[in-house]
């Protein structure tokens, strides 16, 4: 995996990463020490934990305390997404929603397509030649840290459950092109993009910011943790 190459004016540019199935095992270890370093690093202006949080995933989920295998998590979230649908008809239309990259493995539709790497100030996504389905043994290598903290996951875009979304655009998506730098300058290598609600609303500019997202951070910069924040303008 290639390492970023750090510029001037505390921006960095990234040479875009890619990694084999083979070596996501070691992948995974190198995030979590990184995870366990940010945790150790927390900003002191930081206002909330994570995108997840912000994003108002937590309201979702917040009485799931333990892991839950896989068959369990799909029939919580259903019981849960079917209480706060309207209607038969909008749950058969946010199956037909586009991927959210930045999204929680109790969704279904969830793959893994990249895995964390950098610095703690610096992250870095390293992008997967082949998107892995979520699997309790994928699951299992983040070990003592979430796995949003070391994968990037894409699960189905919940729409107006997610507090980014304003009923026709993902704001989240609005705020890290308009106020984020770019990170690299050519496109990741990214399996998941055609399918990519970032993508699919603002094109290149979305992925060349992309890389230094990471969905549950210990620590991030002031300008990202408004950048996560919903109610930002």
């Amino acid at each position: 995996m290639q390492e970023s190459i750090s510029v001037c004016h505390n921006q960095y540019i990234l040479k875009p990463q890619s990694i084999e199935s083979e070596e996501l095992e070691n992948a995974t270890f190198h995030a979590k020490q990184r995870a366990i370093e940010a945790r150790q690093t927390i900003s002191p202006w930081k206002k909330s934990h994570s995108l997840y949080e912000t994003g108002g995933w937590k309201s979702l989920f917040e009485n799931i305390n333990q892991p839950l295998n896989l068959s369990t998590q799909s029939k919580e979230f259903q019981t849960r997404y079917n209480e706060s649908a309207n209607s038969l008809e909008q749950v058969v239309e946010s199956a037909k929603l586009p991927l959210c990259p930045s999204g929680q493995p109790e969704i279904g539709n969830t793959v893994v397509f990249g895995v964390v790497g950098g610095t703690v100030e610096a992250p870095s996504i390293a992008y997967l030649t082949e998107s892995q389905p979520v699997t309790e043994e994928i699951l299992a290598l983040s070990d003592s840290v979430k796995p949003t903290e070391i994968f990037r996951i894409a699960s189905s875009c919940q729409a107006d459950a997610c507090r980014h979304f304003d009923g026709a655009n993902c704001r989240l998506a609005v705020r890290i092109v308009q106020q984020l730098p770019t990170v690299v300058e050519t496109l990741p290598a990214c399996q998941i993009r055609s399918s990519c609600r970032w993508w699919q609303q603002e094109g290149k500019a979305a992925c060349y910011r992309c890389p230094q997202m990471v969905t549950d951070n210990g620590y991030s910069s002031k300008i990202l943790q408004e950048v996560g924040d919903p109610y930002s303008k």
